[in-house]
């Protein structure tokens, strides 16, 4: 049985992971020399002043954020077990079942982050980890991902000979 991480690890986690995918958006803004907001899924509302960015130079850096927003998450989760904020915080993602996550387990849960995130900043995330006794989101469920603190990670035993 494995603990699952205290929603305010998380949390933490999660703030500093936007940090990182926040900064990424402003570097996209400074080399397509467009608002910031275009390298983010910002770029999908009207900008206010009734035009959409679909179909200019200013949606390309939204489709690389886009790539890199969930290639973030995958690569880092499926390679590292944890993404740059978890790490920093002693989080990891491991299968329910103990093992590792693999490529399918990150995917699912990336995929699951906008309904997650929805409707506004992880509240239904949050809900979500509030109402499950394993903390877990709705992306973690789908995948029968947990997240967990790292500590409470047994080491591998040895192996005889």
């Amino acid at each position: 049985m494995f603990i699952p991480a205290p929603i305010g690890k998380r949390i933490f986690a999660g703030i500093i992971d936007y940090a990182v995918l926040t900064l990424i958006a402003i570097i996209l803004s400074i080399i397509f020399g467009t608002d910031w907001r275009y390298a983010t899924f910002f770029s999908f509302v009207d900008t206010g002043g009734g035009a959409y960015v679909f179909g200019t130079i200013a949606f390309i850096p939204t489709i690389i954020f886009t790539v890199f927003y969930a290639g973030y998450f995958i690569a880092f989760e499926t390679v590292a077990g944890a993404s740059v904020g978890k790490n920093l915080v002693g989080l990891t993602v491991i299968k329910e079942s103990g093992g590792r996550v693999a490529l399918r387990e990150a995917i699912i849960r990336t995929l699951f982050r906008g309904l997650d995130g929805s409707p506004l900043w992880y509240i239904m995330g949050l809900i979500a980890i509030l109402l499950s006794p394993s903390r877990q989101r709705i992306g973690d469920h789908l995948a029968q991902a947990i997240v967990i603190e790292r500590a409470t990670v047994a080491p591998p035993a040895p192996q005889q000979r």
